[in-house]
């Protein structure tokens, strides 16, 4: 459900990219919700030519802390927050050397956007709630800078171009149940303390703390099987995303048990019914009969039907409680709770309605043929 990207430029060496169907489910669940819907698009500008170019990636830190946190430790808090996205572009000087810059006031947490390929320049965005609801003294308009947003977007178009440097291995594994998304992890050349490169993985958003890469220093191929890196991100994608992957099967299930739950209502209203003509309770008009349906139903917490068909109560798969069949004989007594009665009646009440007739003229036996 997320995906880092570290970047020849300094922006973010280490930046967190989501597919975009997992962008909306962030905004509907409120994560991420910070960015409004109506964001306009800016409009594209030509760069110019003397913008710079990205500095060198040996020896370079993390200004970025955009990894997802908690996953593989049952935390719940958000994979990105507001404050991670704020780290990431107000101390980013690839950021500051394309020209743009941290509006003075703290409390707003703005930044002017310049030079970003399809930004206008002099767009700002923010990531505090307060100065989003009260704005600018200058009216400058104000968005959040956020997934979604086309300016926080085109920062991440920048930065993704800037392509990932030898120190960086990129593992992906998919998730299951999920088109188009992947669980991703890094394996990065770090230095030790003593001098020595060594390989890391990162697979949280803690792991970006005091971080420095050797992105010149190629990541040796076998140490992605040494680590297991994928058989980790199948685990935590499988810890994670499991119900996903058993969705098709409960909604099966649950269309399943719906269509026996519909058959057995039928079957309830029709011989609830039958019952009442069995007993002299029975009325030639449907009108008058329901009325004598709807008092039992509502006095009763549970009704017995003596004749209920054992061959067709056989045949429901997917009720969502038992009912005990005799191994032998056609019929046997069925005990009706309150709410299956109740949804017989209206069912029975439904049907009456569709013979579009008027409630004197619509006979009992008309409504039991239509059952």
């Amino acid at each position: 459900m997320r995906r880092l990207i570290f970047a020849a430029s300094p922006l973010s060496r280490v930046m967190l990219r989501h597919s975009r169907p997992l962008h909306e489910i962030y905004r509907e669940s409120g994560r991420l919700a910070d960015n409004p819907r109506d964001a306009k698009s800016c409009r594209s500008r030509e760069l110019s030519s003397t913008m710079p170019s990205p500095p060198p990636m040996t020896n370079w830190r993390s200004t970025a802390r955009l990894l997802p946190r908690g996953s593989a430790n049952g935390a719940t808090q958000p994979p990105v927050t507001l404050d991670d996205i704020w780290a990431a572009i107000s101390g980013s000087p690839y950021l500051a050397l394309l020209g743009c810059r941290v509006l003075p006031d703290r409390g707003t947490r703005g930044i002017e956007l310049n030079h970003i390929p399809e930004v206008a320049d002099g767009t700002v965005r923010t990531v505090s709630r307060e100065a989003y609801e009260r704005g600018l003294p200058d009216d400058t308009p104000l968005r959040f800078a956020s997934y979604g947003d086309p300016a926080f977007e085109a920062i991440l178009g920048l930065v993704k171009a800037s392509g990932i440097p030898p120190g960086i291995c990129r593992v992906a594994v998919s998730i299951p149940g999920i088109d188009d998304a992947e669980l991703v992890g890094y394996v990065a050349m770090c230095r030790m303390k003593n001098g020595e490169p060594t390989h890391r993985v990162f697979l949280e958003m803690t792991d970006l703390e005091n971080l420095s890469v050797e992105g010149e220093v190629p990541v040796p191929p076998a140490a992605i099987e040494d680590l297991h890196l994928h058989e980790r991100l199948r685990a935590v994608a499988r810890n994670e995303f499991g119900l996903l992957e058993a969705v098709p099967r409960i909604e099966a299930a649950n269309e399943t048990a719906g269509r026996a739950q519909g058959r057995l209502t039928r079957l309830v209203a029709k011989h609830f019914i039958l019952s009442m003509q069995a007993a002299r309770r029975s009325d030639t008009n449907f009108a008058r009969q329901l009325a004598i349906l709807d008092e039992l139903a509502e006095d009763r917490a549970e009704l017995r039907l003596p004749r209920m068909p054992v061959d067709q109560l056989r045949s429901l798969d997917g009720v969502p409680f038992a009912i005990r069949l005799p191994a032998a004989g056609n019929d046997l007594p069925f005990d009706a709770p309150r709410p299956l009665l109740k949804a017989a009646v209206d069912l029975a009440a439904r049907e009456a309605a569709a013979l579009h007739r008027r409630q004197a003229d619509i006979t009992t036996e008309q409504v039991l043929a239509r059952l």
